[in-house]
């Protein structure tokens, strides 16, 4: 088995650093994009939930929804990064 030892130049630091970033970023706004609607919905449903006096009813379903919101962003997102990736 060979071993390649790879030579650290200037343009692959810059590199790295770029491809670094450019990840942490896409799992920034990919939890962000997934937690958000949870999030406004589950306290929606808190709301309402006080309003009507019906406890866990309306928290459930806003998380349920919030998660279908979160699941459909982050495809969309997806979607639109591998049509950019191909074309």
């Amino acid at each position: 088995m060979v071993k390649e030892k790879i030579i650290q130049t200037p343009e692959n630091k810059t590199q790295n650093k770029s491809t670094t970033t450019f990840l942490i970023m896409m799992g920034m706004s990919t939890a962000f994009l997934l937690v958000t609607p949870v999030l406004l919905l589950l306290g929606l449903g808190f709301v309402v939930d006080k309003f009507f006096h019906t406890t866990p009813f309306y928290m459930v379903l806003g998380i349920a929804i919030g998660l279908i919101g979160g699941v459909a962003n982050v495809y969309r997102l997806m979607q639109a990064m591998w049509k950019k990736k191909n074309n």
